[in-house]
């Protein structure tokens, strides 16, 4: 019986090669689709997102949000105190509001769990290094290790080398190395950290300049101007239809604009209004008789 190289199952998985025999060489292994994402899990302001002059950095800033074009696009928490796992003290939880101070469990994921934080790969290369408390602020996270109760008292000397744990910016996740690393039984452990809470491809989708979402299944796109245009050589152009799939206008290739007739009863008068009849009139509608 062949064991799992997962080293093997790894790199193969990671370029597009499905993993089957451990006695199979890379190139044995046949390409394919190999990950699973949602649509929840991609950003669709990533580039949005500053790779320079970061807006906050101080215990001022806790809480605040930034936006682009008024809508939120990153969250800065200052100092927030983790939640360990209720195994030990390898592992803590980036949750808010923060758990019991005798932990969570660590097999299902929590419902208070924070996630998608901002890493450095998002900074210019300048600030790769730079956290996120810097005077000039990147986004790589801080975390401190301290006895004390409230983050208020925590200082440069509490700051934990980024040697000794592993962030998980996605996840919100921390791990600590090696156990004489752990915080102690009466330690606490903060981070500060940028966080991603713009749009997703679940809520809406950008293009330059240009966005489209979907609210309580009403569609919204925005952008400052549009051109339509269509590749067919003959037929409609353009088509709008009801649930029903009954058309209620069109335009034409031969430049002509279509409104289909309406044979029920006449619909409600709307100042403004117009509509084409299955008795082949015209009618409009108006707020004061015209002269």
């Amino acid at each position: 019986m062949g064991l799992i190289d997962s080293g093997s199952k790894s790199s193969r998985l990671l370029g597009s090669r499905r993993y089957t025999h451990n006695t199979f060489t890379t190139a044995q292994e046949a390409f394919t689709d190999v990950l699973d994402l949602g649509s929840s899990e991609i950003y669709t302001q990533a580039e949005k997102i500053p790779s320079s002059a970061l807006p906050f950095s101080s215990s001022a800033d806790s809480g605040s949000v930034y936006q682009y074009n008024g809508q939120n696009l990153m969250k800065y928490w200052y100092r927030h105190s983790l939640t360990k796992s209720n195994t030990n003290n390898e592992v803590w939880f980036f949750v808010s509001p923060s758990g019991s101070t005798s932990g969570i469990g660590a097999q299902l994921i929590d419902s208070n769990q924070e996630t998608n934080f901002i890493s450095p790969k998002y900074s210019t290369s300048a600030l790769a290094t730079s956290t996120t408390e810097d005077s000039t602020p990147g986004y790589l996270a801080v975390l401190y290790k301290a006895t004390h109760a409230t983050s208020e008292s925590l200082d440069s000397g509490d700051i934990v080398s980024t040697n000794d744990y592993v962030f998980d910016y996605k996840t919100g996740v921390v791990q600590f190395l090696n156990a004489d690393k752990d915080p102690s039984d009466s330690e606490y452990v903060y981070m500060t950290a940028y966080q991603y809470v713009g749009k997703t491809l679940s809520t809406g989708l950008e293009i330059g300049s240009t966005s489209w979402r979907e609210t309580s299944g009403t569609n919204e796109l925005t952008g400052s101007s549009w051109t339509f245009r269509s590749d067919v050589g003959s037929g409609d152009l353009f088509k709008l239809t009801d649930d029903l799939n009954q058309t209620l206008f069109k335009v034409q290739q031969d430049k002509v604009i279509v409104f289909n007739a309406v044979s029920e009863s006449a619909p409600t008068a709307v100042a403004g209004g117009m509509y084409y009849s299955g008795s082949d009139e015209w009618f409009l509608g108006y707020e004061t008789a015209p002269t």
